[in-house]
């Protein structure tokens, strides 16, 4: 299925559909196809309902024949009873007991989630990839210290002859210690697998090393990580941070440029921003202004560099993120969005009347009268109505007044003084397909009259958006979903509606629920 995971780099992409059905055309009933499509039908395709379909059909007819997507399908349908009792057997592995409890996650609470991953582990005590999904969890709690005897109970019984998984247990150790200002015992943990060349453990002996203030060294290891794996962009992150640490913005930037292929919006957000916003996010602005002066200078465009903002703003640092991203440039609509990036960390640093008045003094009259387009693809729905003056009648700003009114749905259809300006603008029918629309979501349209205006691919891109949308406004996730999907696959990707109906399907997948549930939760 090495086609599948090509099809998977093109997410959002309108030729993924086309790929999709000729995929699927090379497939028959079996049981293994059914989890390729139901894979591909959520996480690519982002229909929830052929995904649930799919899914259901499997555990009707293999019944646990595929655990992962048995307890895949517990969860997206709400059978956390079902699964805590299968928890609790130990009838089943302790792999797919492993992977149950991290689909309960967080509805345990930590400290029966806790419990339950001791439990695991005396059953299983040498299962290092049960043992590590423990880790894992007490990791991202940030409890550090109580993940280093999980560690070291593992490692007291076994040694290099468990191959890769004590590789992974010693660079585990290592990183904990790391992440508590312990370098010297971070180092001691990982030295005796350096020599694997395994890109983890290299890439912390490097970190660790500079923490130790072995410079020279950690430098010579990250340039020797990045030589063997000059693809993995976790390896130029690792380099990249070694330089940015001293001061080497020219380096750092030259070592993420020079990426054999050019680094995703993803990883820009994902991998290098973590290391960034540990270098910088507690520093003084010139050293990251220079950081980021540096790799627009190597050629990495200011849409890249704007994934590195947010980890700033989430650590706190709402000036530096706001004087970041307001650095970054760009024209025409391009640099609108920018900046409402500037602008949300400004309104978070200074307040909404402060940031409000600097973006109407540095966005151009023009944008700022076509600002309601991107403003509502931002989600910065007060700006809708609040940037521009009145749009008027007529024109261009039939628009303007849809996106007023698709910005009220957004936010509940409860603000009643927008409701009588919507009702007001709306009382009358007027040619166009737009005013229509805007009618419609005002339930003063029917989904028949707005049907008959769809003539041509564009017409039916946006039309079916709007109607999507007043279908999840009214809670209606099936049908809501259907037309989202009729929306991607007019595969007119310079719509605007092309792109808020991904968003919106690749929030409801986000969730891991079913349209039911989805449904039931707004309620």
């Amino acid at each position: 299925m090495r086609t599948l995971e090509e099809l998977e780099r093109h997410v959002g992409a309108p030729t993924l559909l086309v790929g999709v059905q000729r995929l699927v055309s090379r497939m028959d009933t079996r049981m293994s196809h059914r989890v390729h499509l139901g894979h591909l039908a959520h996480t690519v395709l982002r229909d929830l309902r052929l995904s649930e379909g799919l899914h259901g059909s499997i555990v009707e007819a293999a019944p646990w024949e595929y655990p992962f997507v048995e307890t895949w399908y517990l969860k997206f349908t709400g059978q956390f009873e079902l699964l805590d009792r299968l928890l609790q057997s130990d009838a089943w592995p302790p792999e797919t007991r492993a992977d149950i409890l991290g689909r309960l996650g967080a509805r345990l609470g930590p400290e029966a989630l806790r419990r339950a991953y001791e439990r695991l582990i005396a059953d299983a005590p040498d299962n290092w990839s049960v043992r590590s999904k423990y880790v894992d969890y007490l990791e991202r709690v940030k409890s550090y210290d109580e993940a280093v005897p999980v560690i070291t109970a593992w490692l007291e019984r076994h040694n290099r002859s468990a191959g890769f998984d004590y590789i992974f247990a010693r660079t585990a150790l290592a990183r904990m210690h790391y992440l508590v200002g312990r370098y010297a015992e971070g180092w001691e943990a990982v030295a005796d697998v350096v020599e694997s060349h395994q890109a983890g453990a290299m890439g912390r002996a490097a970190l660790i090393l500079d923490r130790l203030g072995r410079a020279d060294e950690a430098e010579t290891l990250g340039q020797a990580l990045v030589e063997r794996y000059p693809d993995l962009v976790r390896a130029r992150r690792v380099l990249a941070e070694l330089y940015w640490h001293r001061g080497r913005h020219d380096q750092a930037a030259r070592v993420l440029k020079a990426a054999p292929q050019r680094i995703g919006f993803s990883d820009w957000r994902w991998t290098i921003a973590p290391a960034f916003g540990e270098v910088f996010g507690r520093g003084s602005a010139p050293d990251a202004l220079a950081a980021f002066s540096a790799l627009l200078g190597q050629g990495v465009g200011p849409f890249e560099l704007r994934e590195l903002v947010p980890t700033i703003a989430e650590g706190g640092n709402h000036e530096l993120a706001f004087k970041l991203a307001s650095a970054l440039p760009a024209t025409g609509f391009n640099d609108l969005v920018l900046r409402l990036d500037a602008y949300r960390n400004l309104r978070a640093w200074k307040g909404r009347a402060e940031a409000l008045d600097w973006l109407r003094t540095t966005v151009s009259r023009q944008l700022i009268d076509a600002s309601g387009m991107i403003a509502y693809d931002q989600e910065e729905f007060d700006l809708v109505w609040e940037l521009g003056g009145d749009p008027g009648r007529g024109g261009d700003a039939d628009f303007a007044w849809l996106m007023r009114a698709a910005a009220w749905v957004r936010q509940g259809a409860r603000d009643d003084v927008r409701r009588r300006a919507l009702a007001d603008h709306y009382q009358d029918p007027a040619p166009g397909h737009y005013h229509a629309l805007g009618r419609f979501l005002l339930g003063l349209e029917t989904e028949q009259t707005v049907l008959r205006l769809a003539t041509d691919a564009k017409k039916r891109c946006e039309i079916a958006y709007y109607v999507g949308l007043r279908s999840e406004a009214e809670r209606r996730y099936a049908d809501a979903s259907d037309w989202y999907r009729v929306t991607v696959e007019t595969g007119q990707s310079r719509n605007g509606e092309y792109s808020w109906a991904q968003q919106a399907l690749t929030r409801w997948e986000g969730r891991g629920t079913s349209l039911a549930r989805l449904a039931s939760d707004a309620s």
